[in-house]
């Protein structure tokens, strides 16, 4: 499971100096093609849906279009990473995805983004 949250503080809408917040849950398969006791190398594919709120910096100057360009989001993830294990539970995690993210349900713009965006994070082993 993976959860998303992103953030651009740098945006201009309508006219108006804005940002916007994003969440999504994106549900994803990940299949370990060399699972060795330090080392793991996976694929991984996920798809989910989320939100994305556009906002005025200054809460009074917020019109139609922040309104019309905020409202759901889908996301697709397919991608290959590793995990480099220190001990049995605790690791480093290294993804490089190909992420889609489209809004769907605004008519002024579908394709939110489109690339490659690497991941490093920490994994822990639950069980």
């Amino acid at each position: 499971m993976n959860f998303s949250y992103a953030t651009l503080n740098d945006l201009t809408v309508g006219n108006v100096d804005s940002y916007y917040n994003s969440y999504a849950f994106i549900p994803t398969l990940r299949n370990n093609f060399a699972n060795k006791e330090k080392m793991r190398i996976f694929a991984e594919f996920g798809f989910g849906f989320g939100t994305i709120k556009y906002e005025a910096n200054n809460n009074d100057a917020t019109n139609a279009q922040h309104r019309e360009l905020s409202g759901g989001i889908s996301v697709l993830n397919i991608g290959l990473g590793g995990n480099y294990f220190f001990n049995e539970k605790f690791g480093l995690e290294i993804i490089i995805p190909y992420i889609s993210t489209k809004n769907i349900t605004s008519d002024n713009i579908n394709n939110l983004y489109s690339g490659i965006g690497p991941t490093l994070g920490l994994t822990y082993v639950l069980n």
